[in-house]
């Protein structure tokens, strides 16, 4: 079974978190995808905006729970600081 370190919170029709996950394909980083407009996961969309992120996507540390938005994630990914 593959280790999953992060999770890409995002939804349909979106830009960015097309953007996002092509770059972490690319970049054969292992993730897991969930969409936040699905019922099933409204408490975790309740988590993500009162943390203060006003879209998506917004990447997960699955270990560690940390959240950061696109910008941020996209950087890190491009600069190779997250594999």
């Amino acid at each position: 079974m593959r280790r999953v370190d992060y999770i890409v919170w995002g939804k349909e029709a979106c830009p960015q978190c097309d953007t996002l996950k092509n770059m972490m394909d690319k970049k054969e980083i292992n993730y897991n995808y969930f969409d936040v407009t699905d019922e099933r996961h409204s408490e975790k969309l309740l988590e993500i905006k009162t943390l203060g992120f006003r879209g998506v996507p917004v990447l997960e540390y699955t270990e560690s729970g940390v959240m950061i938005g696109f910008q941020i994630a996209f950087g890190k990914v491009m600069k190779g600081e997250i594999k």
